[in-house]
């Protein structure tokens, strides 16, 4: 599950997923490829990453949340 995505300054993408942080790397074709740059241990079972970004350093901030709000 895709939560959070931003440019990196490096010109690439990173991603947070439902299973931890990922860079991106997509087609010209229109495919898109992943690659796993750390999982995520949540504090609950019923957690998921949510809002995210890239800052001016080139890191990717990330907050999390349960996956049933209601």
């Amino acid at each position: 599950m895709l939560a959070c995505i931003s440019r990196h300054r490096s010109g690439g993408w990173v991603a947070g997923m439902e299973s931890g942080f990922f860079r991106l790397h997509p087609h010209s074709d229109g495919s898109l490829d992943s690659e796993l740059l750390a999982t995520v241990e949540h504090s609950r079972a019923d957690m998921r990453l949510n809002d995210g970004r890239c800052d001016r350093q080139g890191r990717f901030w990330a907050g999390s949340m349960v996956l049933n709000m209601g």
